[in-house]
């Protein structure tokens, strides 16, 4: 008996595979810049990639659906926040 895909499987493949790739690689830069390096000026940039990721990913679903649209947007407006905090504390 073969089991129906999971929901997260459906939504993988519905994506471009270019997408897809793009989606790994900002995930695997944003994790090894958040945990094995101490420089502030890397994490604010890793935390800008993960704002343009979001945003990217926002205006893609903004048509097909708009509340994960409004999530991935929110998330980049954290993203930035959080980016400009750690800029902030270097600054001091």
């Amino acid at each position: 008996m073969k089991l129906p895909p999971s929901f997260h499987f459906r939504k993988l493949r519905k994506n471009p595979l270019w997408f897809n790739i793009l989606t790994l690689a900002v995930i695997i830069v944003e994790f090894t810049s958040i945990f094995f390096v101490q420089n502030p000026y890397y994490l604010s940039g890793s935390q800008f990639t993960m704002t343009i990721f979001a945003s990217a990913y926002g205006i893609k679903e903004w048509r097909t659906n708009t509340v994960i649209s409004i999530i991935m947007f929110t998330l980049a407006l954290l993203f930035v926040y959080v980016s400009l905090q750690t800029l902030a504390i270097t600054w001091r």
